[in-house]
């Protein structure tokens, strides 16, 4: 119903301003000088996502951190890496981030596809939505 899509549209943006999801985080941790690098994201998209995961909350242990810049979640690099990145990522974890009820909203929108195993073969919304409805994805 639309008071049910309205009501995952707000959860969803709710989701993705608690993860940090706004131009000033995304700008730091891509490192990209605008928000215009990320419109035409396939000839920067490898470096940018490197600086995405670089800036990651979780320290690597072979790379001293010699720099004082803010750690982000990695629910809020998965978030770039779909969103702006164009990458893709396991269903179960977009759930995860998300919930499975705006996964299969997104899904149905087109907004986010699924594609099927080991044949790269992409899925309908409705069966992909379907999917995530009965198992959550996993």
């Amino acid at each position: 119903s639309g008071a049910h899509a309205a009501a995952m549209l707000r959860h969803l943006r709710s989701m993705f301003l608690s993860s940090g999801y706004i131009v000033q985080t995304i700008l730091a941790a891509t490192k990209a000088r605008s928000m215009s690098d990320l419109i035409f994201v396939d000839s920067q998209a490898d470096q940018l996502e490197s600086s995405l995961l670089a800036s990651i909350e979780e320290p690597n242990p072979m790379l001293p951190d010699e720099s004082r810049e803010p750690r982000i979640s990695t629910d809020l690099v998965d978030l770039v890496r779909v969103f702006l990145l164009h990458r893709i990522l396991p269903l179960a974890r977009l759930c995860a981030i998300l919930g499975s009820d705006c996964v299969q909203l997104l899904l149905r929108l087109g907004i986010v596809c699924a594609l099927d195993g080991d044949s790269c073969r992409s899925l309908g919304s409705e069966a992909a939505a379907a999917i995530v409805g009965n198992d959550g994805a996993s």
